[in-house]
């Protein structure tokens, strides 16, 4: 779980957009320009309040006096009806509480003027302390800028690592990666998922609460992510599970519907530590990994050891997906969760799995043992496998 987490305001904690809107018409009407709609401004928002006037009157130029003046009147409307029609998306109060109760620290990032910024957070989440609040301020630069992310850093007195950025832009996503900490994009907001496209995406608040608690820490690779299991996943999770080929060969029956993979989603994925392995360039889940702890493991093992177990989808075999997973696995249990000793094992007909195991640095234990309770467990045994961390 990170210990900070950084978001954005508009279309990521506050639905805005209608507010937004109205204050930017009213300008324009004031000028003799042709207005937009609501969905319009959600395609316009994003970069700062003068980006916006700008696009909004496209294609008339406005030179540096005409600009301010114009932000002026946008400020002195906006801040007199700020609160009209914004309201906290769906779940978003009930996450920051939750978070807060944790005690992550939290923090805003806008670039909406620090002055409604700091309003609308003291409005609607009146029981939070965030550690920071930085809207757009003079002197100070802007989102995607490295600075914010580190002044936020700064006042949480918390390392790169241990934070993440959320919100709904792909400016937010900048933001993050120069300020050199983890992002999740959410497509509840102003921009679609095809427009997030090659982030880590949560579809809902559920979702983001998942991700945000999840123990793995927004781990990754260079091809792969591991996020939590989601209900949404039933489907792509038949897709691949029913493949005859794949289940056996790691232990389970192939999947027999799109129900059948949606109960192994919430009654065994769910743990808390076995991850879906989202592929970066499609954003879908094509494997699982994970650990069993003391007493949750088929193998005797230390209260300071785990077993690994890993599946990866027969379009992807032959890849190296699954040695770049395992090998990010077996840094994460080490060096975050300190086990001592990774126990693994595979069905003795299943041999690209253990040449998997192999690459990372297994050893063969020469122990052989009999697995009642996986699939063909009483007639295929399996070979178990060890890496020590010293």
């Amino acid at each position: 779980m990170k210990k900070l987490v950084i978001f954005d305001l508009d279309g990521t904690l506050l639905d805005t957009i209608e507010d937004l809107g109205n204050a930017v018409n009213y300008i324009l009407e004031r000028h003799g320009m042709p207005q937009y709609t609501v969905e319009q401004y959600r395609k316009m928002v994003g970069h700062g309040i003068r980006n916006l006037i700008r696009k909004a009157f496209s294609p008339m130029e406005l030179d540096d006096a005409y600009l301010e003046t114009c932000v002026a009147e946008f400020k002195a409307y906006y801040l007199a009806h700020i609160d009209e029609h914004t309201r906290p998306f769906p779940g978003i109060v009930e996450l920051l509480n939750d978070l807060y109760a944790r005690d992550v620290q939290l923090a805003v990032v806008s670039n909406k003027v620090q002055e409604g910024t700091e309003r609308l957070i003291h409005e609607f989440f009146p029981d939070i302390v965030f550690v920071a609040i930085f809207g757009n301020r003079v002197g100070y630069p802007m989102k995607p800028a490295p600075e914010i992310v580190a002044s936020v850093l700064a006042k949480a007195n918390c390392v790169p690592a241990d934070a993440v950025m959320v919100g709904d832009s792909n400016t937010d996503m900048q933001t993050a990666a120069n300020g050199g900490i983890d992002g999740i994009a959410v497509s509840w907001g102003n921009r679609t998922r095809e427009q997030l496209a090659g982030n880590r995406i949560a579809d809902t608040v559920e979702e983001l609460q998942k991700c945000l608690l999840d123990e793995s820490n927004l781990l990754e690779t260079k091809r792969l992510r591991f996020r939590p299991w989601f209900d949404k996943d039933a489907e792509v999770l038949f897709k691949y599970a029913s493949d005859p080929e794949v289940g056996p060969r790691a232990g389970w029956p192939p999947h027999q519907s799109v129900e059948d993979s949606l109960q192994v989603i919430r009654n065994i994925f769910s743990n808390g530590h076995t991850w879906a392995l989202e592929l970066k360039e499609t954003g879908e889940p094509v494997g699982c990994m994970g650990y069993y702890a003391h007493g949750e493991s088929n193998i005797d093992i230390a209260p300071d050891d785990a077993e690994l177990g890993y599946w990866i989808a027969k379009p992807y075999w032959n890849q190296g997906l699954c040695t770049e997973a395992l090998q990010a696995m077996i840094d994460y249990c080490f060096n975050v969760k300190q086990f001592q000793t990774l126990l693994a094992d595979f069905f003795v007909d299943n041999l690209a799995s253990g040449r998997v195991m192999e690459k990372c640095g297994f050893r063969d234990t020469g122990k052989i043992n009999w697995c009642s309770h996986l699939y063909h467990g009483d007639e295929r045994p399996v070979k178990i496998m060890r890496l020590n961390r010293y």
